[in-house]
């Protein structure tokens, strides 16, 4: 999809929305004179072998406006991209752009760079949030692999409760930040993120030479007064091709943006203390999640073999399990309390409706290990 509008009016009304992009060898989306365009809720997939400098979505030039990027898969099929580099995001340049809640997951390369997101251009005050960013792909490659950069300082973006795991092993260089300069008046603005870079780095500074490297999170707080309420822990996805975390001691890591009050999925995010990434993390985690208004409790959650439901109640009651995909994988009727056999599912994270002769009376998702 390409959109070009002129320098006067800029194109406006623009929404790509809930689109599938296949095998694309230049930009998945590109974008140039727009204001106010919005994509969202696409999937993206490049499974083609050709060899091509590529990305998924580009907002290129000057003359780009507030452009909101939310809510989008991106994954990488193809292997070999010989030396040039794949970009999930690449905002080349423009002003007020929003970028949040998306999923840059399951790349495949063992060749050629690749990026998550990049801000290039100084000046662009764009806003980066509630993305994950898992490069995890359990083969060598020998390409660099890049989580954030700045392509050039000033740029003045800001980076809130993000996600960044690179563990994929490489003969090149892997990095969770990289800065134009160290200034931090020159630089983007990072903060209570999870970079989680085992082998590599938590940042690097690639402006004029030399290149300085910062291998764990306290050697790039002390050299930048950046992520000073960051982390760098691993955040056990549940695998490489569905980076849902699960490690509870990542949990409430982030802080709140008022503005966005769900995940990647429509679930609520905590209004006090969010979870970092795309996907919010159960309500509770631990010795069960209590839903006091109905006087329910699910638990244990983490969960493995055995969920246990428990209602205060003698009315029947219905529960109804789906899958991360919204296929209902069980429904089961009982009263008072169930132990349900989950046994035969996959790790990951499942979403809960209780229903009663009265409706939905509880609602929530839950994680198995």
């Amino acid at each position: 999809v390409s959109v070009v509008g002129e320098f006067f009016p800029l194109a406006d009304h623009i929404l790509i929305s809930d689109n599938v992009f296949y095998d694309f060898h230049s930009n998945g989306v590109y974008l140039r004179e727009t204001d106010g365009a919005i994509v969202r809720n696409n999937h993206f997939d490049k499974s083609t072998s050709n060899i091509t400098s590529v990305n998924a979505i580009q907002v290129a030039q000057n003359s780009n406006l507030n452009t909101s990027i939310y809510n989008n898969y991106i994954k990488v099929s193809q292997t070999n991209n010989g030396t040039v580099t794949f970009r999930g995001i690449y905002l080349f340049n423009g002003q007020g752009h929003r970028v949040y809640n998306n999923v840059i997951h399951d790349v495949n390369l063992v060749s050629g760079n690749f990026t998550g997101i990049e801000v290039r251009t100084a000046g662009m005050t764009s806003e980066i949030y509630f993305n994950t960013i898992s490069i995890d792909n359990a083969a060598t490659s020998s390409g660099n692999l890049y989580g954030i950069i700045e392509g050039q300082s000033s740029t003045n973006a800001i980076l809130r409760n993000n996600i960044i795991s690179i563990t994929q092993p490489t003969t090149g260089i892997k990095t969770g930040l990289v800065l134009g300069s160290l200034s931090p008046l020159n630089s983007f603005d990072s903060d209570y993120n999870d970079i989680w870079v085992p082998g590599g780095n938590t940042g690097m500074q690639n402006g004029a030479p030399p290149t300085l490297f910062f291998p764990t999170l306290s050697d790039w707080q002390a050299a930048t007064t950046r992520d000073s309420n960051s982390i760098a822990l691993d955040p056990v996805f549940t695998s490489a091709a569905l980076p849902q975390p699960t490690n509870i001691a990542a949990d409430n890591a982030g802080i709140p943006i008022a503005w966005i009050t769900t995940d990647v999925l429509g679930f609520a995010r905590d209004a006090s203390t969010p979870d970092v990434g795309a996907y919010e993390f159960p309500s509770t985690i631990g010795t069960g999640e209590e839903l006091s208004a109905t006087q329910t409790k699910i638990y244990p959650v983490p969960f493995s073999n055995t969920l246990n439901v428990s209602v205060r109640s003698n009315e029947l009651t219905e529960i109804i399990l789906y899958s991360i995909l919204s296929q209902k994988v069980l429904t089961q009727r009982f009263v008072g309390y169930a132990s349900i056999n989950t046994s035969r599912f996959p790790a990951g994270i499942y979403f809960y409706e209780l229903r009663n002769n009265k409706g939905v009376i509880g609602k929530g998702k839950v994680v198995k290990e």
